[in-house]
């Protein structure tokens, strides 16, 4: 879960959620936005991680798909919520086996400390009607 302490983590705690599934599960745009960039936060998050820029509502986080085998996306893509973007892998520091690490930042490039808990989310349902 998110803000676990360990020594594995460079910032001395873990900045996003895990979620364990099998090589290849598909994973989904979790909201409309556009694609920043694909395996640039570095080694720790593996080379095809997708970092897209999300908008809730009135304020805008940078969400990383981590560990992925594959991305489905590029950089300047606009993504749709529940679109198809990766595929679940182990790259990177995915020691425990494959898994989705999820992680949203504040800026567009990962940095100690600026991760959110970003457990809300996962509940966010889009812009509403009006």
């Amino acid at each position: 879960p998110y803000g676990t302490k360990g020594d594995v983590w460079i910032s001395g705690w873990h900045q996003g959620v895990d979620f364990g599934e099998s090589i290849g599960t598909p994973v989904y745009a979790v909201a409309d936005g556009i694609v920043v960039s694909v395996g640039a936060q570095g080694p720790n998050l593996g080379a095809y991680s997708p970092t897209i820029k999300h908008k809730f509502r009135f304020k805008t986080y940078y969400c990383t798909y981590a560990h992925v085998r594959k991305s489905y996306v590029k950089a300047g893509d606009i993504v749709k919520m529940g679109q198809l973007i990766a595929e679940v892998g182990t790259e990177g520091n995915a020691h425990t086996g494959s898994h989705l690490h999820f992680e949203a930042q504040k800026t567009a490039y990962w940095q100690v400390g600026g991760g959110i808990n970003p457990k809300w989310i996962f509940s966010y349902k889009g812009r509403k009607k009006r």
